[in-house]
């Protein structure tokens, strides 16, 4: 003869329509745990021509002036993809379109004195040949 008595699981009583049942620690298993971040989406990755855009903002700037339409172009065309959920935008990409726009303001700004003057050195040319 044992001791021990066998487990029996608990009945509940049905004259008592809301009883609960005995807290048994071993029985009853945790409640399900999410895996850690799975609640999170993964974050979106840095566009992979950000860098280059803010290599050819700053080399239009500095240089010649020529790349900053392309730093200009390069980074719409990122900025695009970013607003489409793709990539995420940076600082380093909105940097470097901003470098190309001004880049490409000034170069615009260059060429048209540079017609202006051209323009002007004809005319004045033209006038002290005919006056003269």
């Amino acid at each position: 003869m044992s001791n021990y008595q066998s487990y029996q699981p608990y009945q509940p009583d049905s004259s008592q329509p809301y009883a609960s049942a005995p807290y048994d620690p071993a029985g009853q298993p945790y409640a399900p745990v999410e895996p850690y971040g799975a609640a999170y989406a993964a974050p979106r990755p840095e566009h992979p021509r950000a860098t280059t855009i803010l290599v050819l903002g700053i080399l239009g700037f500095v240089t010649s002036g020529i790349l900053g339409p392309v730093a200009w172009a390069m980074g719409n065309t990122a900025r695009r993809e970013c607003a489409a959920g793709q990539y995420t935008m940076t600082d380093s990409l909105r940097i470097g379109r901003m470098l190309g726009i001004i880049t490409t303001i000034l170069l615009i700004i260059g060429i048209v004195l540079i017609v202006i003057m051209v323009a002007a050195g004809l005319l004045f040319a033209a006038g002290g040949a005919i006056g003269g």
